[in-house]
Formats: structure tokens, sequence, C-alpha cells
């Protein structure tokens, strides 16, 4: 038995793409390695292990490079930081525009003693802000991924944690994408 399938012309289209796609769900560019000029650094992602019976998220980047020119990959198994999260693990609520940290007023108190006066001899400590700085508001991951790709498609939800991925190591260390490993 012979089996032919007819495909509609108005799915041509919908074929093509799906042949034609890569299969990458999320890569960022990252800042240029100050050693290779000629090449721009991307963080990709293809594999994911998401277990949320377990409370466990793992996310398996790697570190490409691109010729500017060329096109051509050049993979130097660089390091990349790693990238597992479990449900106690909080992150940064982010724009989902932009994927920039949403920043919010942040007080900072401690209890202060007032001087002792006359008309109070024993003033009891009084709650005062010291300081307020703008700081991101955390949410517990796993959640947080689950709400994201509610309202977002998968792949943009997965380009979002990547930004947010890289800007928390920068923060951390801010030559971690910058920097060759010492030979």
């Amino acid at each position: 038995m012979q089996r032919k399938q007819m495909l509609p012309p108005e799915l041509d289209g919908l074929v093509s793409y799906i042949e034609e796609k890569e299969e990458i769900l999320a890569q960022v560019l990252l800042p240029e390695i100050e050693d290779l000029p000629d090449y721009e650094q991307y963080l990709r992602v293809q594999d994911i292990n998401i277990a949320l019976s377990q409370k466990h998220l793992k996310i398996i980047p790697y570190r490409v490079l691109i010729h500017k020119v060329t096109q051509k990959e050049l993979k130097l198994n660089l390091p990349v930081p790693d990238w597992t999260k479990s449900a106690s693990d909080l992150t940064s609520l982010i724009d989902p525009e932009t994927g920039d940290r949403i920043l919010v007023p942040t007080q900072y108190s401690e209890y202060v003693t007032p001087e002792p006066t006359q008309e109070n001899p024993n003033p009891e400590p009084v709650l005062t802000v010291i300081e307020t700085k703008n700081e991101p508001y955390l949410v517990p991951i796993l959640k947080y991924l689950i709400t994201i790709v509610e309202n977002k498609k998968f792949l943009e939800a997965m380009e979002l944690f990547t930004k947010q991925f890289i800007a928390d190591e920068q923060a951390v260390n801010p030559d971690v994408f910058t920097k060759l490993p010492a030979l």
C-alpha cells in the first residue's frame, strides 16, 4: 500500500515554516568578548527540564559565538553559570516588554531610641525609616514562569527568563560573559 497526502496550497507556508524552524527556545545577545571582537556572543537555550511536581527547574544554556561577517558558529564550550532553581528560589518581576527588572521603592527601618527629655526620661524605641532604595520585587520563580507562560508564548517567556538570568549573573560578576577562561 502506498500513502500520499495531498497538502492544500494554503498549508504550504505553514509546513515550510515548521520545517525551517531552528530548535532554539531562546537566544539572547551577550556582551562582546574582549579577545574576540570579530564575533557576536549569544546565550542559547535549547534544553530545559521542568518538573513542577518535583518543584525543580533546570535550564541548560550555552554560549555560542557567531562571526559578524560569515555568520559561521564557533562553539568553544565556554563556561556558563548553573541555572537550576527550586520552588523556594525567588526571581525579580520583569517588565514583559523590555525584560528589565521592575524596581519598587523599598524602605529600610530600624528602631531608634529618642534622647531622654524631662517630659519623657525613658523614651520607647520608635521604628524609623533609615533609607529608601529602588529594588527588584521578588516572587517564587516556578510560579512566575507558569504565570508568564499563561500570558505569553513559551518562546517569549524563555527569552525573558534568559535575559533575567544574564542580568542576575552580571550583577554578581560583571565579567562573567566578557572574558575567556584562563588556559
